[in-house]
């Protein structure tokens, strides 16, 4: 049947362009890291960067779901060739945003450890009148003198701030402040390698400021 040229796609048409698009980010991403040390070290002297890839979608295609999967399949492919170090950062607009896709990450893959990293200022998820860190005042000003903001709490034992810190998963799920405040490839310091960094949404509201 005749179909206008300029007409939009269909919801199926579009879909499966968005299934080819994230997909050819995971191929780009495995293209990467398939190459030796030495040769990524060329490149980014060449100012040559790992792969970025930007994917807009309307509402309703389930780009997110779609991308879950991806990440998911990535890291079981990765634990199936013995590769037991490699973790996946996704970041979010909003925690509560996170907790969802977290739940559906464990829900698609049990076997993988999801984990949810908070931010001081973040909302404490067992009581939500109140933030993550329960004495803000002083870790933002140890913050400001470039102290551990964490070092010799008395409740640093019982923080879920701290707890994150420390955690180690497959899958850590964050929100979009942390590109700002610098801990979302935390991977390595956890003694493992940050395969890959999904950010769910713009990220531009959390890294503007004034």
């Amino acid at each position: 049947p005749f179909r206008d040229p300029d007409a939009l796609p269909t919801v199926e048409e579009a879909r499966e362009a968005l299934s080819g698009a994230v997909g050819a980010f995971y191929t780009a991403v495995d293209k990467w890291h398939g190459r030796d040390t030495w040769a990524k070290l060329a490149d980014i002297a060449a100012d040559k960067r790992p792969p970025l890839h930007l994917l807009t979608a309307g509402l309703g295609l389930g780009k997110t779901r779609t991308t879950a999967q991806a990440m998911v399949a990535r890291l079981r492919h990765l634990r199936a060739k013995g590769d037991d170090a490699a973790a996946a950062v996704f970041l979010v607009p909003m925690h509560r945003l996170g907790e969802e896709i977290a739940g559906e990450l464990r829900r698609m893959a049990p076997e993988l450890r999801v984990a949810v990293i908070r931010g001081a200022e973040a909302q404490d998820p067992q009581k939500p009148s109140e933030t993550a860190c329960k004495r803000l005042d002083d870790y933002r000003h140890r913050q400001r003198h470039l102290l551990d903001p964490c070092s010799g709490c008395p409740l640093k034992d019982s923080c879920i701030v701290e707890q994150g810190r420390h955690v180690v998963a497959d899958i850590y799920v964050q929100a979009h402040g942390a590109l700002a405040a610098g801990p979302a490839p935390s991977a390595n310091k956890r003694g493992q390698r940050l395969d890959h960094v999904v950010i769910d949404e713009s990220p531009m509201g959390a890294l503007l400021v004034g």
